[in-house]
């Protein structure tokens, strides 16, 4: 694990909040990549991604998420050349490097600096890559399983410009526009500290509290004077600082908003890894991903959707078999929404599974008392 002075802290910082908005925008692209195994564009991407990881850990002196994605970053060489086919148990292998490049990226973040076995997963790739069987698990690299989601990080983006690094050298020229292009759409964001934003919100309260205090004055001036130049200035002043603070406001909490994409990107790998364990076939649709809500309530959700798919999946939506012999489809369907209704937003879980047994239910309320 490799140790900064002041002059490289800011440059480990970066490389943590970067290489997370790598690892979200990586994990969808393998998810679509499961699709359409054959879009070289998606295949381009996810190189890219895997290249920069790899580029600034070995910048940073982080020699174990260098490796991996080194092997990682050889099977997406040959995908993208055409040299390898997208199967399932491709994609099984480079979930798994995927999951375990970002327990590398928390234990750098948490200073863990305890070595993680990469064997068993190294030897995957190279038999990928190779188009070798797979070899048998082992119990060490079982065990050295991460989880499949990291804990979101205290930063919004907030729209304004900013200067984004862009890798040319040694690129070829579509990959070169592509990077450009990506690069300047990012140009209109830059990253700032939740608990500046906390600051800022709680300035804007106590601006509040004054034009209300203001608004009172103004108007028993103004009635005590009726008529008077000052008291009529006073209220045309009053009323746009009305006005500003009221904007003022609602540009502030809008910065806080966050489209509940974030959290709804998580559940298409979660249903994935719970379609295969469970030996069933599930389709998810998700509905409102570009809704916002406040970064805090976006947090307080993954928790409470994740136990509620993973109920649909696991009690909801049947085998195939038992599917197929209730005249039902063999793919069962899981419909994650969320919509404006009023001034609330609505989020719903649906599945065309066998539905609640009322009389089972009624059995283990009883059971448990």
């Amino acid at each position: 694990m490799a140790s900064f002075d002041n002059e490289m802290a800011e440059i480990f910082e970066s490389f943590l909040v970067e290489t997370r908005e790598i690892f979200e925008k990586l994990g969808q692209d393998l998810m679509t990549l499961e699709q359409k195994a054959t879009d070289s564009e998606l295949h381009n991407a996810i190189f890219r991604a895997v290249h920069t990881v790899k580029g600034t850990s070995s910048f940073l002196g982080f020699d174990q998420t260098t490796e991996l994605a080194h092997h990682f970053e050889d099977v997406l060489n040959k995908i993208r050349k055409g040299e390898l086919a997208v199967t399932s148990d491709t994609m099984d292998v480079m979930f798994e490097a995927y999951d375990l490049m970002k327990e590398l990226l928390r234990r750098i973040e948490t200073k863990n600096t305890e070595a993680v076995d990469l064997s068993g997963i190294l030897a995957k790739l190279d038999a990928v890559a190779k188009q070798m069987p797979l070899p048998p698990p082992s119990a060490s690299a079982e065990s050295a399983a991460p989880s499949v989601s990291i804990p979101d990080q205290p930063t919004v983006q907030i729209a304004a410009p900013a200067a984004v690094p862009v890798e040319a050298h040694g690129k070829p020229a579509a990959e070169a526009n592509s990077t450009q292009a990506n690069a300047k759409a990012s140009d209109a964001t830059i990253r700032v500290d939740v608990s500046r934003l906390d600051s800022l919100m709680n300035l804007v309260g106590e601006l509040v509290l004054g034009r209300n205090r203001m608004s009172q004055i103004a108007a028993q001036i103004n009635q005590d004077n009726e008529g008077s130049q000052i008291a009529r200035e006073l209220i045309d002043t009053s009323a746009q600082i009305d006005f500003i603070t009221t904007e003022l406001q609602m540009a502030v909490m809008k910065t806080r908003m966050i489209p509940i994409s974030k959290v709804f990107n998580k559940i298409p790998r979660l249903l994935r890894d719970l379609s295969k364990e469970l030996n069933k076939k599930i389709d998810l649709q998700m509905v409102g991903e570009e809704t916002e809500l406040d970064k805090t309530i976006i947090e307080e959700l993954n928790d409470p959707l994740v136990h509620i798919i993973r109920n649909a999946a696991d009690h909801g939506v049947e085998r195939p078999e038992d599917r197929v012999a209730a005249g039902k489809d063999a793919t069962g369907y899981v419909i994650l929404k969320a919509e404006h209704e009023g001034n609330h937003i609505v989020i719903s879980i649906q599945d065309d599974g066998h539905g609640m047994d009322p009389e089972k239910l009624k059995r283990k309320a009883l059971e448990k008392g």
